[in-house]
């Protein structure tokens, strides 16, 4: 059986699937054009990379990234 899945996230420091430590994903929307998440570092001192597919096969294109910094 294939995975469905809207998004995939790997963590790029550890070299594998899944987020990183520390780090936490909210979908906040799902809709049939469309998927909106929030990533957030947890960690007050250590900075993370996830990559973030769009789909299990990445059979999905992501058109929109905005990045944000809290002090």
């Amino acid at each position: 059986m294939l995975a469905q899945a809207r998004l995939r996230y790997q963590d790029a420091e550890a070299r594998r699937a899944g987020l990183p430590p520390n780090v936490a994903a909210r979908v906040t929307s799902i809709d049939p054009e469309a998927t909106t998440v929030e990533l957030v570092n947890l960690s007050p001192e250590a900075e993370r990379t996830v990559i973030v597919q769009a789909g299990a096969f990445a059979e999905h294109t992501i058109t929109t990234v905005r990045y944000t910094t809290c002090c």
